[in-house]
């Protein structure tokens, strides 16, 4: 019994029972000569370690030993609402005592039906460091073990907060500070997630990351609100590539040295109460952007200098197409032109609406383009229209639509008479000269 055997750290309790068969023989320094065999059998081994696990583990399965290697043999693990089943190997174990030299490889698989992650750890937000807590640059990470790893990942629903995934496969790999996650694939949101990412403290003056992703056909409205808590803002079928690399540990040195690139498409979907697009709508006058429906929205992106930048943001709309050109800062701050190719309804509704236009009603154009340059903030922006180009066109148009009334009328029976009436003038000034 491991209660009556093992002296446990205040608020630890460990219960269940460990049956040992172990033979070992040599002296654990001359590896050369040492052997150990045997193994041992966990039955309904139980810990409650309220630092560190929010419900009771459990653990059953075995351990064997070898001189080669250390077996896991489907151990399994529960804990609330999550399970595991580790099997594998660790070769070199000896290693991990500092016994030896060569590094010991854990090799094997990881396997869960359901992981609950906010359910499974214990999170002291006044004592857990996050990266972005640190305003100075961290210069050390911390030294990895004399340990690397090569573990397939087999997981069905993982689940953290509101995030949700149908399942969880990969392929984790460590060695030499260098930890990867292989041909990574996540069904979630009615559409998947493939990718792999790595990251790296070969130099521990310069912590280095990198990935490449590809989201296909996610339910947006679900993933964003549950992945950015901002509630539904944004509906449609979400698909996304996206690379990127970045260096450090710390708020400064991650957000300076972060930089992306890809492309994503939303098709047929809505911008539902966002409160920029809103503001946007109220400044135009003639659009309402509370909800505003969309075809497809299609752009490139990357990120550089602390910005997301996006030059050709393309929406078709069905009031016309807009396209977003510009950039937004980590601090919120825009810098942004739109511009709109409204259809010929739009158009009519935005000459009737906008005092500076309304001369030009009359021309009846079959599109209108309009310019708004954004700034400020995402959250406190200011707009200004630019109709400067569209007034250059509209004079034109109305130019055509005068020339082209007046071409009707002499092309009508109306003309023939004016012609004729004209001529008999003339022809009477004539005689009495």
């Amino acid at each position: 019994e491991i209660s009556d055997a093992v002296p446990m750290p205040e608020g630890v309790d460990v219960g269940g029972r460990i049956d040992f068969d172990v033979t070992m023989n040599g002296k654990p320094s001359d590896l050369a000569g040492f052997r150990s065999n045997g193994g041992a059998n966990l039955a309904g081994v139980t810990a409650v370690m309220p630092k560190v696990f929010k419900n009771p583990v459990e653990l059953n399965g075995r351990i064997s030993l070898t001189p080669a290697a250390v077996k896991v043999e489907n151990i399994r693990m529960i804990s609330g609402k999550s399970d595991f089943e580790f099997a594998g190997q660790v070769t070199n174990y000896m290693t991990l005592a500092g016994l030896g030299k060569e590094v010991a490889l854990f090799t094997g698989t990881v396997q869960s039906k359901t992981v609950a992650l906010d359910d499974l750890i214990v999170t002291d937000e006044t004592t857990v460091i996050k990266p972005w807590d640190f305003e100075e640059p961290i210069k050390n990470a911390p030294v990895p073990p004399m340990l690397a790893g090569d573990l397939r990942v087999f997981m069905n629903t993982v689940t953290f907060g509101k995030l949700r995934a149908d399942s969880v496969k990969g392929r984790l790999t460590f060695h030499d500070g260098v930890y990867e996650m292989k041909g990574l694939t996540v069904a979630a949101y009615g559409g998947s997630l493939t990718g792999s990412s790595v990251f790296s403290i070969v130099n521990p003056d310069s912590t280095t990351y990198g990935g490449d992703f590809k989201l296909n056909a996610f339910d947006s409205a679900q993933f964003i609100a549950d992945f950015l808590g901002v509630g539904d803002i944004v509906r449609g079928k979400l698909s996304s590539a996206l690379s990127f690399s970045g260096a450090g540990l710390d708020s400064v040195s991650m957000l300076s040295n972060l930089k992306a690139s890809g492309n994503m498409a939303f098709d047929k979907g809505q911008i539902v109460n966002w409160d920029f697009a809103k503001k946007l709508g109220d400044h135009l006058k003639f659009l309402n952007f509370d909800t505003l429906d969309f075809q497809s929205i299609k752009n490139s992106f990357r990120v550089e200098n602390q910005k997301f930048v996006s030059p050709d943001m393309a929406l078709t709309t069905s009031f016309g197409d807009m396209l977003i050109d510009g950039a937004t800062g980590f601090d919120k701050a825009i810098d942004y032109t739109i511009t709109f190719n409204l259809d010929k309804k739009t158009s009519e509704k935005a000459l009737s609406s906008l005092s500076g236009l309304t001369k030009y009603i009359e021309a009846k154009p079959d599109r209108l383009e309009l310019t708004v340059n954004a700034g400020g903030s995402l959250t406190s922006p200011s707009f200004r229209l630019d109709t400067s180009a569209a007034e250059a066109v509209l004079k034109d148009a109305l130019k055509d639509r005068v020339t082209e009334e007046v071409d009707k009328l002499l092309d009508s029976k109306d003309a023939e008479e004016l012609k004729q009436k004209g001529k008999d003038i003339l022809k009477g000034i004539l005689k009495k000269d």
